[in-house]
């Protein structure tokens, strides 16, 4: 009950945003393929139409036969099968309950606003939400099919992930995670790590798209899922006051509670715990966008 952002609302705006993000996402690539980038046919891709020929493209891509009809040139363009899978996996865990700090010195994570059916804060969860159903709009545009796997529960809990999982192949479907999202709520301590830990569940697919805030998470452990022509991108969520601290906080005392084990710990934050905490932050962060780099994973962190 301490938890100050552990639901999803989407609001009135949220649809037209993910129809701007589409319209952007088409209008870069028709440009990409305008440039002469677009794929050539052949295994995994299939025929979206065609486009004027321009000096110095690949002439495989040069359709003779409507040249031959229309006396103008062209060029067939293409783009991956609609087979073609991804996986967006989203961490719920107590951890993703987590929003912005309230003001003041002393800072204790509430969830009175929520309980109380008042306005939801905005949290790392509610972003994770919304990054999910952008990852799904963009890969409907891509003719792929996507699967939405939701990570949390106790890990003493027999697994769930099976009835966690919904699959969408058309426009249609996003409205079911939209709803599905809604309904979910922050709890629990089986973040990421525990998909981690199966990665069996996610192997088929082409992109596998990791959403959360990674505090479960060695970045080693993020290997697991490496395999040969796999996607892979991770994308670490973390509350303003987690990455840095707000200036003043040394005024007074901050009481920080554990969000999934319940633990509380009352203690003043000094500027010598502040760059202790800053400095170990530091290098975790790097840690995980090192061994990202190695092997070509993409790696991001935002609040």
């Amino acid at each position: 009950m301490r938890l100050p952002a552990p639901f999803v609302r989407f609001g009135e705006d949220f649809l037209p945003r993910l129809g701007k993000l589409r319209h952007v996402h088409l209008v870069r690539r028709e440009r990409r393929e305008g440039a002469g980038q677009a794929m050539l046919f052949g295994a995994g891709s299939e025929f979206r139409g065609f486009r004027p020929y321009r000096p110095g493209e690949d002439l495989r891509m040069f359709d003779w036969g409507l040249y031959a009809r229309m006396q103008k040139p062209f060029v067939r363009i293409a783009r991956r099968e609609s087979s073609e899978s991804w996986a967006v996996v989203v961490d719920t865990s107590a951890s993703m309950g987590v929003g912005e700090a309230a003001g003041g010195g002393e800072v204790r994570l509430s969830s009175r606003r929520a309980s109380s059916g008042g306005a939801v804060r905005r949290g790392k969860l509610q972003l994770a939400a919304e990054l999910a159903c952008g990852l799904c709009a963009l890969g409907l545009v891509e003719g792929a099919t996507i699967e939405l796997v939701l990570s949390g529960g106790s890990d003493t809990e027999a697994s769930s992930l099976v009835q966690e999982r919904l699959v969408v192949r058309r426009a249609s479907g996003l409205a079911g995670w939209m709803q599905r999202l809604e309904a979910v709520r922050a709890g629990g301590e089986g973040g990421l790590s525990r998909v981690l830990r199966e990665p069996g569940r996610v192997r088929g697919a082409g992109a596998v798209f990791l959403v959360g805030d990674f505090l479960d998470v060695e970045p080693e452990s993020v290997l697991r899922f490496r395999r040969r022509g796999q996607k892979l991108a991770c994308i670490q969520l973390l509350a303003p006051h987690e990455l840095v601290a707000p200036e003043g906080w040394e005024e007074g005392g901050v009481e920080w509670i554990d969000a999934e084990g319940g633990e509380e710990l009352s203690m003043p934050l000094d500027r010598r715990v502040r760059e202790a905490y800053d400095a170990l932050l530091s290098r975790r962060l790097e840690s995980m966008r090192s061994v990202c780099a190695r092997h070509r994973i993409a790696y991001g962190v935002w609040p």
